[in-house]
């Protein structure tokens, strides 16, 4: 978590709007792992708006799959499901064939 903090600190202060967009889903993973995750979403919900502003669609899918996996974990199997499936037809509606095939149906998860 504290390298992750590290990651945001120097792409707020040196990089632009992807690189802090991807350093918030780095956080929000780092979180998740932890015993006491409950600040995770809200690094996910920043990740997310800020890949949704600039519509880049390949990093918000990213986002929206790690943000499941979270959730999947964490045992909120609707909320999860929820995610997973938004994470998929974003690869999908932008081609990214590759992004759809790391996202498997969510049965195989």
């Amino acid at each position: 978590v504290e390298a992750a903090h590290q990651a945001l600190d120097v792409a707020r202060a040196n990089e632009g709007p992807r690189e802090v967009g991807t350093a918030w889903r780095a956080l929000g993973e780092a979180i998740g792992a932890m015993s006491d995750s409950q600040g995770a979403p809200r690094c996910f919900e920043e990740s997310m708006r800020l890949f949704t502003e600039r519509n880049v669609a390949a990093e918000l899918g990213r986002t929206l799959r790690a943000w499941a996996r979270y959730e999947l974990h964490s045992g909120d199997r609707a909320a999860g499901a929820e995610l997973w499936q938004r994470a998929r037809s974003t690869f999908a509606a932008h081609g990214l064939r590759h992004e759809l095939e790391r996202t498997p149906e969510l049965a195989s998860v």
